[in-house]
């Protein structure tokens, strides 16, 4: 895999994401570090099936929902609306894979 740094415009919370759903994440506790050193962990993208907000092709987040809100959430403070730029790692795992991904590494948490 190799690390890309892609603008937060571009990543979307994909639907398989198994922290998807109607309200954002409690981001509370990891929000202290994100604004004081960015987000050193990449979040697990892969290409957007459908296009992103700015109609250039996005990404969607496999893994890493939480570190993505916290980054939005300094990028508004900071009045940066979508140029700041989160560490990801673009794959293209098959579905069945991501599901089976996904509770393992909530339970690693």
């Amino acid at each position: 895999m190799k690390l890309d740094f892609i603008p937060l415009g571009k990543l979307v919370v994909s639907a398989t994401n198994m922290r998807h759903g109607k309200r954002p994440p409690d981001v509370s506790d990891i929000l202290p570090s994100i604004r004081r050193r960015g987000v050193l962990q990449p979040v697990i993208v892969r290409p957007s099936a459908s296009p992103a907000t700015d109609g250039d092709g996005g990404f969607e987040i496999i893994a890493g929902r939480r570190r993505f809100t916290a980054a939005c959430i300094v990028a508004a403070e900071c009045n940066v609306a979508g140029g700041e730029a989160a560490p990801a790692m673009p794959s293209c795992p098959a579905r069945s894979s991501i599901a089976a991904t996904m509770p393992t590494r909530s339970r690693l948490r």
